[in-house]
C-alpha cells in the first residue's frame, strides 16, 4: 500500500510540475491561451491525432495551435461541440513554417506519421543546418505565432544521390506523455503587463 501510495504522489508531483510550467508558458507569452485536457489519444500509422476537452463550448476554431510548455504540439483539425480532434506535428499531413534560431533560415516542416520525428524538407545539400539547432515557428503563415519552439536537428544525411538533403528532427514539446495543454486562441499581440 505504501509503495502504491508513493507511486501515485511521484505522479502527483510530475503533473503539478507540468501544470506550474504552463502556467508560466501562459503568464509570459505574447499571445492568448487557454488550458484543455487530452483525454484520448489516437496513434497509427495513417493518423496521428490527439482529443482534447473543449470544442465550440469554449470558441475552439479549426486552425488554431497547441503548445505546452516545451513547444509546438501540433493544431486543431476539427471542432465538435465539446471536444477538438488536434492534428499532431509529426503526422504526415502537417506542414510548419519555422526558422532555424542560430541563423534565421526559413523552411518548412512535415510530419514522418509512425515515426517520432519530423524532416526539413526541400532544402539543397550546401544548407547551413548543423545537429543540434533549434527550430521555431517564422510566424510568415498567420496561423502559428512566431518564436514558438518546434524541434532540435538530430540528423544531417547530404548523400549525394539524394536530390535534397535528408533532415531529421526530434519535436521538442512532451506529445506522448502529457495529460494537459494550451490552445492559442488569438496571435494578437497582448499587453504584457494585462492579466492573463
Amino acid at each position: 500500500k505504501l509503495q502504491a501510495d508513493l507511486q501515485r504522489l511521484e505522479f502527483l508531483d510530475q503533473e503539478n510540475d507540468h501544470l506550474k510550467n504552463l502556467l508560466e508558458v501562459k503568464n509570459s507569452t505574447k499571445f492568448k491561451t487557454q488550458a484543455a485536457n487530452i483525454i484520448y489519444s489516437r496513434f497509427d500509422p495513417f493518423s496521428q491525432k490527439i482529443i482534447i476537452d473543449g470544442g465550440q463550448n469554449k470558441n475552439f476554431q479549426a486552425g488554431q495551435p497547441v503548445i505546452d510548455a516545451l513547444g509546438l504540439i501540433g493544431q486543431i483539425s476539427n471542432v465538435f461541440p465539446e471536444t477538438s480532434e488536434v492534428t499532431l506535428i509529426i503526422d504526415k499531413k502537417m506542414s510548419v513554417p519555422i526558422q532555424i534560431q542560430r541563423n534565421s533560415l526559413r523552411a518548412i516542416t512535415n510530419g514522418n506519421g509512425q515515426e517520432q520525428t519530423i524532416t526539413l524538407s526541400y532544402l539543397p545539400h550546401s544548407v547551413d543546418v548543423i545537429k543540434g539547432d533549434i527550430l521555431k515557428t517564422s510566424g510568415i503563415d498567420t496561423i502559428y505565432p512566431e518564436g514558438i519552439a518546434v524541434a532540435e536537428v538530430l540528423e544531417i544525411n547530404n548523400d549525394p544521390k539524394l536530390p535534397f538533403a535528408k533532415i531529421i528532427c526530434k519535436p521538442l514539446a512532451s506529445i506522448h506523455n502529457k495529460s494537459h495543454v494550451l490552445v492559442v486562441t488569438s496571435v494578437n499581440l497582448i499587453d504584457n503587463n494585462s492579466k492573463p
